[in-house]
């Protein structure tokens, strides 16, 4: 699916993205990934919000060529703490220990990463994990499904919007229970 199937945040939240809304994308390119995500880093920011992106780098220098075409300054964004763009690999090796997700470490270094944001003053924070594709992608799927649901409660206990998105061509696997988990997973499934 390309751009020209892509949706627009209001289409796809008619009502409004919810301060706990904590959503996946399947999608089958990066074209699909980057154009959902420099749409919802774009409102977010335009909107007073601050935007916390994990991301392979790769996602993270696309994406910022994308803001930065849309105006934004994001040398300003990042010190004023309304843009924190991390490296999914380097955030997913502080909190995996033994090739075991530590919930404990989890909840304390991406909870200080969303704290962080907060004291930023921004209205809202927007967040973006890609740290449970590279564990699907490694086959590491009761990992994905723990990070997924510590996700869940960051967004409860801190009033954010999560985003992650999964390549389409990784679930293409035997076991439905994990994809049956990482779905339950998540409020709402946006495919493309």
């Amino acid at each position: 699916m390309g751009n020209s199937t892509a949706k627009s945040l209001p289409e796809i939240f008619s009502g409004g993205l919810s301060p706990c809304e904590h959503f996946m994308q399947l999608y089958d390119g990066d074209e699909a990934l980057l154009g959902l995500l420099t749409t919802y880093v774009d409102d977010g920011l335009c909107g007073g919000e601050a935007a916390v992106v994990i991301a392979t780098q790769e996602h993270l220098d696309a994406l910022g060529e994308r803001l930065v075409a849309r105006g934004h300054d994001l040398v300003a964004a990042r010190w004023l703490g309304n843009y924190l763009p991390l490296v999914a690999e380097t955030v997913l090796a502080q909190f995996v220990v033994k090739d075991v997700v530590d919930e404990d470490r989890f909840l304390e270094v991406v909870g200080n990463i969303i704290r962080s944001a907060r004291r930023a003053g921004a209205r809202g924070i927007r967040g973006f994990g890609e740290m449970v594709a590279l564990l699907w992608a490694q086959g590491r799927y009761q990992e994905t499904v723990t990070v997924e649901r510590l996700w869940n409660r960051l967004c409860r206990e801190e009033s954010i919007a999560v985003f992650c998105a999964y390549p389409l061509a990784g679930f293409a696997i035997d076991d439905a229970d994990p994809i049956r988990h990482v779905c339950a997973a998540h409020s709402r499934l946006v495919m493309g």
